[in-house]
Parts: structure tokens; sequence; C-alpha cells
């Protein structure tokens, strides 16, 4: 799934990404390498524009996970969904996304750490437990 298939939602991420000044977009360019990106911060007005108002990344990010995830119970699925909604932040949901390109990004390592957490939390059937995450990233810190 294409987050920036959308049209709508992808004149608006261009148009948002076009806003900051050279420097500023140069420092955002790079920021994805030190796992602090803001893009996602940036580009968060855009959401409302995307189907149903609900971010593209989120219903990429989810159906990515319910596909990885397919031998798992519905109900397990659905509550570790629900449950990296409430641990994670759009914003921050869509700089890890475009940071997945980047090997070793602390963003994608940290989602990853959630996602594990979220999954197990649910199929044992026990509260999750806080994951262990990289101090100081924008990742499940708002």
């Amino acid at each position: 799934m294409d987050p920036l298939a959308n049209a709508a939602y992808r004149t608006c991420f261009v148009e948002k990404l076009l806003g900051p000044s050279d420097d500023q977009f140069v420092a955002l360019s790079f920021a994805g390498q030190s796992g602090r990106s803001a893009i996602g911060t940036i580009v968060a007005p855009c959401d409302a524009k995307a189907p149903g108002g609900v971010s593209p990344f989120r219903t990429a990010f989810d159906a990515q996970f319910r596909q990885t995830n397919a031998a798992a119970k519905t109900a397990d699925l659905t509550c570790a969904i629900d449950a990296l909604k409430t641990k994670i932040s759009d914003a921050d949901l869509t700089d890890a996304m475009l940071d997945a390109s980047a090997a070793g990004s602390v963003a994608v390592t940290n989602l990853k750490a959630l996602e594990d957490v979220a999954y197990r939390g649910c199929a044992d059937g026990s509260p999750a437990p806080s994951p262990t995450v990289t101090p100081n990233v924008r990742i499940g810190k708002h």
C-alpha cells in the first residue's frame, strides 16, 4: 500500500515539504539518519485530506502489521494495533516509515520494539510491558 497514492494527500504532502527554508529542508532531509525526523509533524495537517481523514502512513502500517502477523488471531491483531495507536503518534509513525530505508534507523528500531511489546501483550493476555527504546528519540515520546 502506497501512502502517497491519494492525489489530494500527495499534493498537500509535497506542499508542506516545500514550505521550509532551504536550510530547514536540508536538516529535515538528513534528520532521518539520526531517528529524529520532523517530517511527520510538518505533514500532519495533510492527514485530513487523506481518505477517511486517517494518516495514510497509519493505514499502510496497520495493513502491513496485519499481513506480517496473518497467522495470529484477529482479536490479538486488533488489540495490538489499538495499543500501537496509543503509543505511537501518526507523526512519529510517518517518520519511522519514511526512515525505514535507513538501515539501523533509531525510529525504525523503536517502532519494531513497540510492535513486539504490543503484540506480545495482546497475544498472551497480559498487559503490555513498557518497551525498551532508545532515549531522546521522538517515537513514542509524545
